[in-house]
């Protein structure tokens, strides 16, 4: 009778720890999915002048004042909304749609890599400190700040909100003038901007 042997015993101890590393990578990737849908949903404040606050509630007292939709085009360097408001108006901002910076087709919220890691370099970004290919806007002559799919602002000082994707201003190619990385950009957002004033 042969005796069959097996070569490669399984033992209880390293089956105890596969089991172990297997839990932990699943759920080290729920912990991830979870952290990046929170920066999304929260997103974070870039120190503007325009806004010190990020999705924060209206006063009790702000009363609607206006509303517009205006489509934001990949491809244009600030984009004029038609929105004027005053110092100390808040503006509520909703986005949706899709669009691509050449390099990722996002939403308004940008490219935000791997669970909120290894996002592409956006160093020559209005706003370096956002995602590529996320929306941000400015007021009038003030700095831009990041605005994504949605945020709730108080406005410091009067102009005309604009509104663009957040990409590369650099030059792409040799002999291109500033804003050329827009040139290879494609699709449009639709932002619905709501301005309230507390009287």
């Amino acid at each position: 009778m042969t005796k069959i042997v097996e070569k490669f015993p399984v033992k209880p101890q390293r089956l105890e720890a596969v089991k172990w590393i297997v839990g932990a990578l699943i759920a080290l990737a729920a912990a991830g999915s979870g952290l990046l849908a929170w920066k999304q949903l929260l997103g974070s404040s870039n120190g503007s002048a325009a806004t010190e606050s990020r999705d924060v509630g209206l006063p009790e007292a702000a009363t609607f004042v206006s509303q517009e939709q205006v489509p934001v085009d990949a491809t244009s360097y600030w984009v004029r909304s038609g929105v004027n408001p005053r110092k100390a108006d808040w503006l509520t901002i909703r986005a949706e749609g899709q669009w691509s910076s050449g390099i990722s087709q996002t939403g308004p919220n940008g490219d935000s890599g791997f669970w909120g890691l290894f996002s592409p370099a956006c160093g020559e970004c209005p706003v370096p400190s956002g995602y590529l290919g996320e929306l941000i806007g400015r007021v009038g002559g003030g700095p831009p700040f990041r605005v994504g799919a949605q945020r709730t602002m108080v406005v410091s000082q009067d102009g005309e909100l604009l509104l663009a994707m957040n990409e590369n201003t650099g030059r792409c190619e040799p002999r291109k003038e500033e804003g050329s990385c827009y040139d290879d950009n494609t699709g449009t957002i639709r932002v619905r901007i709501s301005v309230y004033r507390v009287k």
